[in-house]
């Protein structure tokens, strides 16, 4: 019991507590607005099912191997691996099982566990129960439990073996192709998925012994790789991702200083858990951008199109860019104390946003091309627009962040180092070159605005030498005190 009086002892002497209270009761009620979420949509779909005949339990049964597939995948970038919080204990006489039981029972504490049943539990209340009796309802219910906790168990594992080595990333790419091959040769997953439904809830013990089978299976391969990986004298070199793993020396030698501060930021931010999951969140976003585009049939107005657009191609440069100087809070007071060129420091960080938007831009032309909702024209100058006055306001906003962040980190519902100034930007990033469109458009037509957009996009880039030397270092430089005590707080 003491790991977890120390796990209770932690959280309210955190200094989270009496830091950043705005931001913090922000994702309170994000996290409340999900489970909100999930439990209207529970309702709402069980109330439509409860008011049809014959196959309506089918009809909700059908989507359970796409969800645990989703989830899966999903719990594999998002969910937190909380081995890092037992590797201090390794020094100390405790029993390796008692840890790995810890461990095993902390990664059970996660949204992805809860969120389902509040839909799962009304379609057993309003439809199963009242169409299959109640024995059906909770067995059903009991089946769901151990779905749930196999995936729980399948994303730790997953978890583990890609801090172990990055190839092992090929796992959930690998179950989303699959599950994307299966349906596209036999036409759905549904009579499967429909199948393991019904045979949940009329009891059918293969369903429960295979689920009950490879939980245990799963919980003894966690136990042999953590009793081979999870030791002291291996904490900062195998169980972690090599150094060698992603390296950039020289790829910007073309630019001087500023090309070797930007090798070693893409190292920095490929090296680390956080950095790294908070760029694979892009690719994610460039799913939807083609859903949008291409798949989407609703015909949305111009403001919402661009509000959207503009998000697709900033989405990566602002997640970067709001934690421009925090990424590096844990040595910022060596890079400050050493004969660094402090501009050349801060273009390469510029630098980079303007490679992520434009990494970003290409997959986007050629939707928006195909599509036609979009003219190419607007998309090149929401580009300029997002490499000029959004990406320099997201580097004058990040000065103000003087929160510490911990790079081994995961992403989910994780807000150390997020501010309220963050979510500022947020709005701003996007409400910005759609305020001033509309406006133009308004006043004008549809090419002035465009103009526009774009005169101000190129305006700002090239003078983005002035910006960052006058406006972004100058600010940081006067406040570089306040902010290196706060990179110095390790519960920033």
């Amino acid at each position: 019991m003491y790991l977890y009086s120390h796990i209770w002892k932690s959280f309210i002497r955190n200094e989270r507590w009496r830091r950043n209270l705005f931001a913090r009761i922000l994702f309170v009620l994000l996290g409340l607005y999900f489970v909100i979420l999930f439990l209207v949509l529970g309702f709402n779909i069980s109330s439509v099912l409860a008011g049809e005949s014959g196959e309506a339990a089918g009809k909700f049964m059908m989507w359970i191997l796409y969800y645990l597939a989703a989830d899966y995948v999903m719990r594999c970038f998002l969910q937190q691996i909380p081995s890092l919080e037992v590797i201090p204990y390794l020094r100390f006489r405790i029993r390796r099982k008692k840890l790995v039981k810890h461990l095993l029972v902390r990664s059970s504490y996660s949204l992805f566990n809860i969120l389902p049943f509040f839909i799962i539990i009304p379609f057993a209340t309003l439809v199963l129960g009242p169409s299959k009796g109640v024995v059906a309802a909770l067995l059903f219910l009991a089946g769901c439990l151990l779905l749930i906790i196999l995936n729980n168990l399948l994303g730790l594992l997953t978890g583990l073996l890609t801090r172990i080595n990055s190839v092992y990333w090929i796992i959930p790419v690998g179950v989303a192709a699959v599950i994307a091959l299966a349906t596209g040769l036999t036409g759905s997953l549904n009579e499967p998925s429909r199948a393991l439904g019904y045979a949940l809830a009329e009891g059918r013990p293969l369903p429960f012994l295979v689920a009950a089978g490879l939980i245990i299976t799963v919980i003894w391969l966690i136990n042999r790789l953590l009793d081979q990986y999870l030791r002291a004298d291996m904490a900062g070199t195998h169980y972690r991702l090599r150094a060698t793993g992603a390296s950039f020396a020289g790829r910007f030698s073309r630019l001087g200083d500023t090309g070797r501060y930007m090798s070693l930021e893409l190292s920095m931010l490929l090296r680390n858990k956080r950095s790294r999951k908070t760029l694979l969140m892009v690719p994610f976003f460039m799913v939807y951008a083609i859903i949008f585009f291409l798949i989407d049939d609703a015909v949305q107005g111009p403001f919402f199109t661009i509000l959207i657009t503009t998000m697709f191609l900033g989405l990566g440069s602002m997640s970067y860019g709001q934690l421009l100087f925090s990424w590096e809070s844990s040595h910022f007071d060596g890079i400050m104390a050493r004969k660094n060129d402090f501009i050349a420091y801060v273009k390469a960080k510029y630098y980079l946003q303007v490679l992520i938007t434009l990494i970003a831009f290409v997959p986007l032309a050629v939707v928006t091309i195909v599509s036609g909702k979009m003219s190419l024209f607007l998309l090149t100058a929401l580009l300029l627009f997002n490499l000029g006055p959004n990406s320099l306001l997201t580097m004058l906003l990040a000065t103000l962040n003087d929160a510490r962040i911990d790079l081994d980190a995961g992403t989910f519902m994780n807000y150390q180092g997020v501010k309220g100034s963050q979510f500022v930007m947020t709005f701003l990033f996007v409400l910005i070159p759609a305020g001033i469109y509309e406006l133009v458009r308004f006043l004008a037509n549809e090419n002035t605005a465009i103009i526009s957009l774009a005169t101000l996009g190129i305006i700002f880039i090239v003078s983005s030498d002035w910006w960052i030397k006058k406006l972004i270092a100058e600010t940081f430089l006067r406040r570089k005190y306040k902010s290196l005590e706060g990179f110095r707080k390790l519960s920033a």
